[in-house]
Order: structure tokens, then sequence, then C-alpha cells
């Protein structure tokens, strides 16, 4: 329960952007390109962002302040305790509350529009609008909103521009009319973000800007030259997609910061980052199984799951929301049982990460291996994960592998991964090597682009507080955690609430 220290308090505008590439961010603040959140990061304070290790978990850090292992909401699709089936959650559903609903309980006004993976709040104090324009509005997350009045409202305002999302099908078939299509969605949203903002009372303003998020899925290897996809005489709108995006954000938020006015404490901040996809979601499955002594090659089993898959994502969008339930149910069927007889499995997760499951006595029902052995597997996965290489650089494919109950600590940490991994995606892959096998395989067919670990934060105090804070947090430079922003608006609002962050 939030302790109220202190009622006065200035309104506070959270902005998030979701997915954007940090390096592209910095280019185009310096080119002109985004001249609004240039002058942001001049006036205020920047700060780097450090990710929860896992792309699924941030957000649900994020709103709640607390870690991964606190809240166990990894991936929308996580395995059921005491089982070795895997079912698709109800985005939203945490254990600890958001930081929206701490404010209600002390008496603060929110308005949130369109906040990735969330739900309705119970009993909020204000006005939710979740799943209008964000980039995910899949089958089972529908347009929502609280309040009966404005929830008709919004259904009079223009439709969904966009006919295809970035989880199904085979990418848009015309990339110039995909990005216009982006952009007219920032601008109906940005129309009912004005609307709220001038028309409501408010403390607290949260929105967020999610197209990048979807155009980097998709479109990435139009602006980078060392894609293997990426071609040179791309017509000029096509490869300024990303570009041209980012420009109608920067234009939405000025309008954002504009109608806020000065006396306003502002926080944009980039929750996760976006990047080139070359990995390959089977890798980790053939590789465990060699680390088994089984063959290299795929499974018949997945195989099989790749082969239904390629059909459902040419299927109608609307059609592929009617059966995703039934091709998740599909690939139960056919990896459940088989996950029961091995000593470790993978676990489905997003194309930057891998995790693996140990198959652990005492905590899944046929457990392969005994508490006393627990350790000794985890290791000699982890040695023979930094062994495996590309076959034809020599560098390492794991940049990064975290022994989950060696780094985390929480109440829920059994139901995490016993071990993720981070892939090395800089560099396309052909062939991946070890000492006891060899692994061909092709990247990901449409999503070109994958999520980077890390983002960043622009803050600006309200009125003449800007230069006083940006000296004070310049003093003490470092990166700040996606859940220090529960604690920092909490501070902003004089609440005393626990979590598992720092205030910065």
């Amino acid at each position: 329960m939030a302790e109220q220290l202190n009622r006065k308090a200035t309104r506070l505008l959270v902005i998030g952007l979701d997915a954007a590439n940090i390096l592209r961010f910095h280019q185009w603040m310096s080119e002109g390109l985004m001249p609004n959140l240039s002058r942001l990061k001049d006036e205020g304070v920047y700060l780097p962002m450090a990710g929860e290790g896992l792309s699924g978990a941030v957000w649900h850090s994020l709103y709640s302040g607390a870690s991964v292992a606190s809240h166990a909401q990894y991936f929308y699709n996580q395995i059921v305790p005491g089982s070795y089936r895997t079912r698709v959650r109800q985005e939203g559903d945490l254990p600890v509350p958001h930081f929206w609903e701490v404010l209600s309980q002390a008496g603060y006004r929110s308005i949130i529009v369109d906040a990735p993976k969330t739900r309705l709040s119970k009993a909020l104090n204000g006005i939710q609008v979740i799943n209008w324009a964000g980039h995910d509005p899949d089958a089972f997350n529908r347009f929502d909103c609280n309040h009966q009045r404005w929830k008709q409202r919004i259904l009079q305002l223009p439709a969904d521009p966009l006919d295809i999302n970035d989880w199904g099908g085979s990418g848009p078939s015309d990339f110039a009319v995909f990005g216009q299509r982006l952009i007219a969605n920032i601008q109906r949203r940005n129309q009912l973000n004005l609307a709220l903002m001038n028309e409501e009372p408010w403390d607290l303003f949260f929105t967020c800007f999610d197209e990048l998020h979807q155009a980097g899925h998709l479109g990435w290897h139009f602006q980078d030259p060392e894609h293997p996809r990426y071609d040179p005489g791309q017509a000029p709108p096509v490869k300024r997609l990303l570009k041209d995006i980012a420009a109608a954000m920067d234009t939405a938020i000025g309008a954002l910061l504009e109608s806020a006015g000065e006396d306003t404490q502002v926080i944009v901040f980039n929750s996760l980052g976006m990047g080139p996809n070359y990995t390959s979601k089977s890798l980790l499955d053939r590789f465990l199984g060699s680390v088994e002594g089984k063959p290299a090659g795929q499974s018949r089993n997945r195989s099989s799951y790749q082969w239904l898959s390629a059909l459902w994502r040419q299927a109608p969008l609307s059609l592929q929301q009617y059966l995703l339930g039934f091709q998740i149910g599909l690939r139960e069927a056919l990896f459940a049982a088989q996950r029961g007889q091995q000593r470790f499995f993978s676990l489905p997760l997003n194309e930057d990460n891998s995790g693996i499951r140990i198959n652990l006595a005492g905590r899944e029902p046929k457990g392969k291996v005994k508490p006393g052995d627990y350790e000794a597997v985890c290791k000699e996965l982890v040695d023979k994960l930094e062994q495996l290489r590309d076959a034809d650089t020599g560098q390492p494919l794991a940049a990064k592998i975290t022994r989950t109950h060696q780094t985390l600590s929480g109440e829920r940490l059994s139901a995490l991964p016993d071990i993720i991994i981070e892939w090395a995606s800089e560099k396309p892959w052909k062939r991946a090597v070890w000492p006891h096998g060899e692994f061909a395989f092709h990247p990901h067919e449409y999503r070109t682009g994958s999520h980077r670990s890390g983002g960043f934060v622009l803050m600006r105090k309200a009125g003449n507080a800007a230069e006083q804070q940006t000296k004070a947090l310049v003093a003490e430079p470092g990166v700040v955690s996606v859940r220090d922003l529960a604690a920092t608006i909490y501070k902003h609002f004089g609440l005393s609430v626990k979590t598992d962050g720092r205030s910065f």
C-alpha cells in the first residue's frame, strides 16, 4: 500500500517509445530529423536504460517496478507450472500493481493510452484505453476503454489503417503504403491523446508510440546496408521507412509537449532496442539434441511444425487471429510430451533470446535431473554453449549467457528459464559449429529486425527546475533500469512504495 508523503506535485507526462534503435535515434537527432526530442535532450537529462535480459519482461517490470523474478512475466506464451505444456497468458495480469493503480489508491488521476501488454485496471481513478492503436492487437487482446462515453467517442474515430502486424503473415506487399499507414496511425493516436489531455483533468498522462517496433521487425533491411536483403536500388519512400516514421513520431511528441505546457514534468523513454535479426529459433533445439548425442538436423516434430506454421502465415490476418490458439495447441501436442523425456528443453521466447529449462526432479512432473546434479548440468550446458561458434568467423554465437538462479532473486524465480542466452546478432550467420556438430540454417524469412536489450530515458523537470536537475544527475552518471521508472513516478508524487528499482 502506498504511503502518501506530499500531495503537492506537478503534473507528469510519460511518453513511451517502443523498440527504437538507440544509435539510429542519436544519428537522427543530430541530423535534425527529430527536433523535439533533441531539444528535450538538451534541456533535460539523458540516461541509458538497461533491460531485464528478456525482452518480453520489459513492459511488466517497467509498470510494476518489480524484477522479472518477482512478477515472472517474461513472454506471452509460458510454461504451465507442474507440466510440460505452455499456454498463452492474459497480458497485464501481474501479481504486483501497475504504477497507475498505486496512484489511484493515493487519489491521483491518470490517463493511460495504449500502454502495451496491459489489461483494464479495476477501479482506476481516470481513463484507460487499451489495444486501440497498438502494434499487437492480436487474438488475445481487444480494444477496450473503462469510460463508456470515451469508448463510444473512440469508436467514431478513424479505423485502424493497418491490416497486418509483426507476429503473423509474411510482411506487407507494399512497404511504401505500409509506412504511410504507420504514420497515419501515429496521427490517429495523437488525435486521441490530445483530446484526452485537453478535455480531462489528470495528474499522470501516459501514452506510447510503437510504430517503430512494427516497422523495425518487418523493415529493418531497408535501412541497413549490411543486411543480406538490403537493396541499394530500392525506392526512396521505402529506403526512408524508419526515418519517416521517427520524424512523424517526433512531431506527435512535440504536439504533446506543447499541449502539456512547461509546468508539466516530462519523461520520455525507449523501453528496448531493435537491430538486425540473424537468429534461428530452431538452433537451440538442434544444439540441445546434439548435446544429448542426437543428429544435428531438425526433429520430425520441429520440421512438421515449421511447415504448418509457414502455411498459417500465408492465411489472411483475420484467419490467423482466429486460428492462433489452434496453432499454439498444435505446437504443444507436438512438443509437450517430448520435453518430459529430456534432461533439458528450450522454452519459447523472442528471437533475440533463447531459454533453457532443466527437467528438474521435484519441480517438473517427470524430472530427469536430480537436485544434487542441477549445478553440474547447468555448468555443462553453459560450457558447451560457449563453444558454439560462427563457422565462417569463429566468433561465439552466444553474446551473453545468464544463469537465472545465480543472478536473480525473487519469489517467482522458479517460473523462469534456468539459462537465458542472448544471441550475437550483428552479423549474418550461415552455419553454427561446435566440437560435436554443425548446424546450417537461414535467418527469419520476414522479420528482418529483432529486439535488443536496453533503451534510454529523457527527463525534463517542470519550469525552472530543469537546469538544477541536469546538474544533479550529471554529477552521478550511470545506467538506470526499466524497474526504476515506477520508483521515479512514485517519488514525483511523494509516495513511499517498495519496489525492486530506485528513483532517478
